[in-house]
């Protein structure tokens, strides 16, 4: 089914036209289509113009045993950005600035840019930017638009580790409680890990002095496409998708990796994206006080055997959470997200990149905070836990508010098997105290 993604994407951009030329059809012959306060569009304002300023002190209480602290650091860092909202249209453009960003990444300066333009019923937008589907707030299987920066574990949210990309963007009331949205990425970037520094996975560590070979994945033949579907229904919150891609976490040639090791130092290995389909489904209600979110959906690789040895296999995907108030002005917020191998049993080949892994993959979040003075002062207490290895991280924090700034400290812990995510980390653990001006 994948080799003929040509064939369905063709299908989905049709589809696309169907959805959105009838709709605004519609709208045009019911007269939905004039004006911009009848699609509940911003009235025309000035570029305004916003930003971050932020400092940071980071200690490895560890390094405190041998007296070399030159993993210790100071991190400023400012966010810039111009926005500007019109009847019609409204523009974004953003900067970031840092240590890290003027060393080694100066193109990711430019952090967002897009316009986006109101047409009747439906909205148009494009250039490189964030975009979310699904429910969950952070432990989501269906938030595939955007890879992620797993080279610096010192980011906290969400929207830090997300990396802006190219995308059109096209979005379509279908009536008063369903939209439907479809975006189209012109190329492809996986998920961006360390191999150098601080957080370098324990899986790479053998291959420091390797030559990497990647494919350029900035060419059309590697463009990416997905339709979803939203509404409501009886007080639930129902979205439906469809997507192909790739799987932005990225594999091995074993064959390459063991040559490397065991024969010859100087063999290059070569590193890829495996193309996928994904159907997924999701919802969001209350109940008795919990504001559940569900996800669920399947990851349709090439490898339908579960016996091509460079190919992920095919699996299901979940993810479950809440969020609550609970005693004494106390929130709590759980959520959960997995996946279960499909033809697990099919892996025998010792080079399979999956090879010795488990089954199931399963991580757990759960986020404890309350308010004092006026909601200016606030503990936290954050953990994620790996189910499988028992590897986990711990974060208590303590957080002042002064106006439009903010001050924070923070310790992170991690620990348990050191064959996990986050127990390989376990020399890792690390103390900061920031602060950030918002304007």
């Amino acid at each position: 089914m994948i080799k003929n993604r040509k064939s369905i994407i063709s299908a989905i951009l049709l589809a696309v036209l169907l959805i959105f030329s009838g709709a605004q059809a519609g709208a045009q012959e019911f007269g939905f289509g004039d004006g911009a306060a009848a699609a509940g569009q911003p009235a025309a304002t000035g570029a305004t113009l916003g930003g971050e300023v932020s400092f940071s002190l980071l200690a490895f209480p560890g390094e405190l045993i041998d007296g070399d602290f030159s993993n210790s650091t100071v991190l400023p860092a400012t966010k810039i950005s111009v926005e500007a909202s019109g009847a019609k249209a409204d523009a974004f453009i953003g900067m970031k600035l840092d240590k890290d960003i003027l060393a080694t990444s100066p193109a990711d300066i430019l952090d967002e840019a897009w316009l986006r333009v109101f047409a009747g019923q439906a909205t148009i937008q494009g250039g490189i930017l964030r975009a979310t589907w699904g429910r969950a707030d952070s432990l989501s299987v269906l938030d595939v638009l955007n890879p992620r920066n797993l080279s610096d574990l010192t980011l906290r949210d969400e929207s830090d580790r997300k990396l802006a990309v190219p995308m059109l963007r096209l979005t379509q009331s279908l009536g008063e409680r369903l939209s439907a949205d479809f975006v189209y990425l012109p190329w492809f970037e996986g998920d961006r890990i360390a191999r150098t520094g601080l957080w370098v996975p324990a899986q790479l560590k053998p291959f420091a002095a390797a030559t990497i070979n990647m494919p350029a994945t900035t060419g059309l033949d590697y463009g990416q496409a997905g339709l979803r579907i939203t509404g409501s229904l009886k007080g639930i919150d129902l979205g439906a998708q469809y997507f192909y891609g790739r799987l932005t976490t990225p594999f091995m040639d074993t064959t390459d990796a063991a040559t490397f090791l065991y024969f010859n130092p100087a063999q290059v290995i070569d590193i890829g994206w495996n193309p996928y389909h994904q159907v997924g489904a999701d919802a969001a209600f209350v109940a008795a006080g919990f504001n559940v979110r569900l996800e669920a959906g399947v990851n349709l690789t090439e490898d339908a055997a579960g016996t091509d040895t460079l190919v992920y296999n095919q699996h299901a995907v979940w993810s479950a959470g809440f969020d609550r108030d609970l005693f004494a002005s106390i929130n709590l917020n759980l959520q959960a997200m997995g996946k279960v191998r499909l033809n697990h049993d099919k892996i025998a080949n010792p080079l399979d990149i999956e090879s010795g892994t488990t089954i199931t993959s399963t991580q757990v979040a759960a986020l404890l905070s309350r308010s004092f003075m006026q909601e200016k002062l606030k503990i936290e207490l954050l953990g994620l836990l790996g189910v499988e290895k028992l590897d986990y991280m711990v974060e208590p924090g303590l957080v002042l508010a002064i106006g439009d700034a903010e001050i924070a400290l923070r310790g992170r812990y991690f620990g348990g098997d050191a064959e996990g995510d986050f127990g390989q980390f376990n020399d890792r653990s690390y103390v900061s105290l920031s602060s950030k001006y918002a304007f």
